[in-house]
């Protein structure tokens, strides 16, 4: 079984936000330390627009445009 492109993207931003997530609260980052978490936030909206800039362009590399 061949995983398409958009989901094998849509699975590793999942398991990066899971990460991410269990980081955050073991390291107490967005309680404790609100200075190094409110930084580490900026990573929440970078996150799914890198997978998704990054699934695009290789979905774009695939497809043949000169049809």
């Amino acid at each position: 079984m061949k995983i398409t492109t958009d989901v094998k993207y849509g699975i590793y931003l999942g398991v990066a936000m899971c990460l991410y997530t269990i980081f955050m609260w073991l390291t107490e980052l967005d309680t404790k330390y609100l200075a190094t978490g409110k930084r580490l936030d900026i990573s929440v909206i970078i996150l799914p627009l890198s997978f998704t800039f990054l699934a695009i362009w290789k979905k774009s590399k695939r497809v043949n445009f000169n049809r």
